[in-house]
């Protein structure tokens, strides 16, 4: 025999992995560069703590996966999309191409930044015009309930966002959170 386990059988023939039944379900795509990965952890932590399920590219991707696909599908599987905004990330191809596909899957945007972080580029296209929350230091209990609070009011209102280029006011962007 060839192969020990049915899953390597599967990989060699290029099937896509099963997903296991206990695989678990999340809301929240979080987006961020790898520098800020500790800070992607305890935002996680503390969204989930409250009940809102977040999927993070380094915990959620399997090894041996595909890095593309993987981060492809969970935007598409995704509820809202969660940039943490750092230096590092505003300089990021790869955080750019991420917030492109959130914006094209029409996902809620929700933004909160780690330094005081002038957009960059394609970013500034994205988010100029929405409202972000920032967490200087690192954040507080009553800093995440705010930011779960927000997401929950933005997914609860997501019906009434319109596509880019369709809203009456073609200025806006897909979600603009007021806090």
């Amino acid at each position: 025999n060839r192969f020990s386990t049915m899953e390597e059988f599967r990989i060699a023939l290029g099937i896509p992995r099963l997903k296991a039944v206990t695989e678990k379900t999340y809301e929240i795509f979080i987006s961020y560069s790898i520098e800020d990965q500790g800070y992607a952890e305890i935002i996680s932590a503390g969204l989930e703590e409250l009940g809102l399920g977040c999927w993070l590219a380094q915990r959620d991707i399997p090894p041996g996966d595909d890095w593309a696909s993987a981060i492809h599908d969970a935007i598409h599987q995704a509820k809202a999309f969660l940039l943490i905004l750092s230096n590092f990330s505003n300089h990021s191809i790869q955080i750019e191409r991420e917030v492109t596909l959130a914006d094209s899957k029409n996902l809620p945007i929700f933004c909160i930044r780690t330094e005081d972080v002038i957009l960059s580029g394609a970013l500034s296209a994205y988010l100029k015009n929405i409202q972000w929350l920032d967490f200087f230091e690192l954040p507080t209990k009553p800093g995440i309930e705010k930011l779960t609070k927000t997401i929950r009011k933005g997914l609860s209102h997501s019906y009434h966002l319109h596509p880019r280029g369709s809203s009456p006011d073609q200025t806006q962007p897909s979600i603009i959170v007021h806090e």
